[in-house]
């Protein structure tokens, strides 16, 4: 309306603008109002039905107990009191946790000028807050004084503020929770919560001390109550902005209580989970199960190369307080296995000749029966064979690494043992080093069983012998070799190494000599086995002459030798 003279009746349109605008504006404003007061009555809706979870499995453990002990069942009583203890531990630090959410919502209703006693509904160990009784649904400057505090910043509220308050009590409920979770006296189990990552990821190491059967409940309900301290908001236009600030900054008192109330709901459904949990490890339904482990089965457990192999992996579920009764048929009669334990029966015995094992397990279901399951156990008995094999040579050689495979069948794995010298794995193979001053050395082979018994299946003799000399090469000529003059110039290297008819991979490194022309007066020496030095000496070479070198060789073991090479100018 600012510019130019207006008339009676522009002025009249404009203001008549400005009155409906702002009456959209208030009609909108209500509406979100409205929406947050909608919003925070279904999230303790669901949080209602996620409390009644948690009540009944707390329920279900207090029923195991009485019913442990009205069948005299005193070991799964004993147990069932134990999470009773621990269920009730995280219950009431719940309660203290959600009693602390209730005081701040009490606070900021009362500020606002409404009638708690209106707003808030207490039914058994349920509140209910209805928000549709606050007056002034719009106030936005006690939350954040009673938040963040008068005058703070969002970046650092107060920390006399109820916002760092809950928190600090947040973090302490998180650290205290699992702690109480994954801690068990009686089987040392135990896990420090200072060591747990905060906002960072999970180690297997910070999970180490702990029962396995808790890892992935301790690492869901950390990560579900630890919220991002600072962050950005406004597309990033705001930098690091504490979680505080970022839930309380101009929050209107019923979005202030919405906020709350999803707090609360992520609470009771930790708890919820969590006594969820405890109430599994007591076992449940027609047959009292309350461990679960994996099992894999297969008719063999050894196979030869390139067969193809059916595995089964399945389920097995039992009951650790209430061990099955196994039994299996042997010559005298039914016999009962007395080594049980974790659900599975261990039977031992010596296996003469292929046969099936069969037997009977027997579970006790809660009316107190005994349920018979048959089982039997097809096996094969085969006579263990062994053999060594050198893919080499049929003799070891001082001061070199031989190779050595062996095969052990009927086991699924074997090892080598040796007299006069030593041996050792290396990858798929084994390295035997005869000993010095030996010429035979004996090599051992051990079937090796799965349960890491071993049985000596037989014991080989070999020989023992120095290493062959390697030849000596000039690029590649061999001893004996006739090389034209002009071939002398660019051949400027030697080396020593086996010919290929010799299959062995023995290192050898020339390292120095001397050079002898026959119609040249005195014979020069070299270096390692560049021989580049001697370029201009052997220019001297006349056709017929005979050049000799005497080379010296490191072989394996750092051992040297000379070794002569010569060769005719042509």
């Amino acid at each position: 309306m600012a510019g130019g003279k207006e008339t009676p009746r522009q002025k009249m349109i404009g203001m008549m603008y400005l009155v409906l605008t702002a009456l959209l504006a208030l009609n909108v404003s209500k509406s979100i109002l409205e929406a947050f007061v909608s919003m925070d009555s279904n999230i303790q809706a669901g949080t209602r039905s996620i409390q009644a979870r948690g009540n009944e499995a707390m329920a279900d453990l207090l029923a195991v107990k009485t019913d442990a002990e009205s069948k005299g069942e005193t070991e799964r009583a004993k147990a069932a009191q134990e999470y009773i203890d621990k269920a009730q531990k995280i219950k009431d630090m719940t309660a203290e946790q959600i009693g602390l959410i209730h005081a701040i919502k009490d606070e900021l209703i009362t500020a606002v000028g409404s009638d708690l006693g209106k707003v808030k509904i207490e039914e058994g160990d349920m509140v209910i807050y209805d928000c549709a009784h606050i007056d002034a649904k719009d106030n936005y400057d006690v939350p954040m004084t009673l938040m963040i505090g008068p005058g703070a910043d969002i970046k650092s509220p107060s920390e006399s503020a109820k916002g760092m308050e809950l928190w600090n009590a947040l973090l302490a409920y998180r650290d205290n929770l699992v702690t109480e979770l994954a801690t068990y006296e009686s089987k040392s189990y135990k896990l420090d919560a200072s060591k747990l990552p905060g906002e960072g990821e999970f180690t297997d190491d910070m999970l180490s001390t702990i029962d396995k059967d808790d890892k992935d409940i301790v690492k869901a309900i950390y990560k579900q109550l630890t919220k991002q301290e600072l962050a950005d908001t406004h597309g990033g236009e705001n930098k690091d902005i504490h979680w505080v600030g970022r839930t309380f900054d101009h929050a209107p008192v019923v979005a202030a209580l919405a906020q709350l109330s999803a707090l609360e709901q992520d609470i009771r459904t930790v708890e919820a989970n969590a006594l969820a949990h405890i109430r599994s490890k007591i076992g449940g339904s027609d047959y009292s199960f309350n461990k679960v482990t994996a099992l894999a089965w297969a008719p063999s457990n050894y196979y030869n190369q390139g067969d193809s192999v059916e595995l089964q992996v399945f389920m097995a579920a039992y009951d650790s307080y209430n061990q099955p009764i196994v039994t299996y048929k042997a010559e005298e009669g039914d016999k009962e296995v007395t080594d049980v334990k974790d659900g599975k029966g261990f039977i031992r015995f010596r296996a003469a000749a292929t046969d099936t094992l069969k037997g009977v397990l027997k579970v006790k279901k809660k009316d107190g029966t005994l349920q018979p399951l048959d089982w039997k156990f097809p096996y094969t008995v085969g006579k263990p064979q062994g053999t060594v094999s050198l893919p080499e040579l049929a003799v070891l050689y001082k001061g070199y690494d031989n190779k050595v495979q062996g095969a052990a069948s009927g086991y699924p794995g074997y090892k080598l043992t040796m007299s006069g010298g030593s041996i050792s794995k290396s990858g798929d193979m084994w390295i035997a080093k005869p000993a010095s001053g030996v010429k035979k050395a004996s090599i051992s082979i051990f079937g090796v069983a799965p349960d890491g018994k071993s049985a000596n299946l037989g014991s080989f003799d070999y020989k023992v012998s120095k290493l062959p000399d390697p030849a000596v090469f000039m690029g590649s000529f061999v001893n004996g070799s006739k090389v034209p003059k002009s071939g002398l110039s660019v051949l400027t290297s030697l080396r020593a190494g086996y010919p290929p008819e010799i299959p062995l991979q023995a290192q050898f490194s020339v390292i120095g000599g001397t050079c002898k022309v026959s119609s040249a007066r005195n014979k020069q020496p070299f270096s390692g086995s560049n021989i580049s030095s001697l370029s201009g000496y052997l220019r001297q070479a006349q056709k017929g002459d005979l050049v000799v070198f005497q080379v010296k060789v490191r072989y394996p073991g750092n051992i040297s030798k000379d070794i002569a090479f010569a060769i005719e100018v042509k």
